[in-house]
């Protein structure tokens, strides 16, 4: 059950992660209307985002680290049980599919700031 509850928040953080970026690939103008007509300085909106994304990859790396931490200590622990070695492993593959998810998440992201730091 935590583990799906891990995946869960993973993909919440991916999603955090590209959507907004995503909104300011709209562009200038839109952005114009939303905060109305105010000098807008885009240099100082992408580097607060960049630094909530550094952020939150921040916190998915140690949620990240724990679980192998965790895993690992499920199959240290488990002996001759193979319930508890079948756990570990699936703690460690679940730990392997959130590290994934968390490089793709970046990827999307870095693709997605590509058309929003070109405006169109």
């Amino acid at each position: 059950m935590k583990y799906r509850i891990l995946i869960g928040v993973s993909v919440l953080l991916a999603l955090c992660l590209v959507l907004p970026v995503s909104g300011l690939a709209a562009g200038e103008d839109e952005l114009k209307n939303v905060l109305g007509e105010r000098d807008i300085d885009k240099d100082k909106i992408y580097g607060d985002i960049q630094q909530i994304i550094y952020f939150i990859y921040g916190i998915s790396g140690l949620v990240i680290l724990t679980s192998v931490i965790v895993s690992s200590v499920l199959l240290s622990t488990s002996g001759s049980n193979p319930h508890k070695r079948a756990a570990g492993f699936g703690a460690l593959g679940m730990a392997a599919l959130g590290g994934y998810v968390l490089v793709k998440a970046f990827d999307i992201a870095a693709f997605l700031s590509t058309f929003a730091s070109s405006g169109g």
